[in-house]
């Protein structure tokens, strides 16, 4: 039987590594609450935009991470 590390239900987030705090994002914190981010994932929201931004670079345009943070707020619970 073959038996695998992960545990349903554990937060993934710790095991992705450091967030990388040098990324400025284009929007305000005020500008996600104006565009239905709720206040309690305006953190994550952030967090992952970041981790996108130092992925591929070329997302760091202030459109495209609007309409990011609209489609990862919805993911969150």
């Amino acid at each position: 039987m073959k038996h695998s590390l992960f545990a349903w239900g554990a937060n993934p987030q710790p095991f992705r590594g450091p967030e990388n705090d040098r990324i400025v994002l284009p929007v305000t914190t005020e500008e996600l609450k104006r565009i239905g981010v709720a206040p309690h994932k305006i953190r994550r929201v952030e967090s992952e935009l970041r981790r996108l931004i130092d992925a591929d670079p070329a997302l760091g345009e202030r459109r495209t991470v609007l309409r990011l943070a609209r489609q990862i707020s919805k993911q969150f619970l």
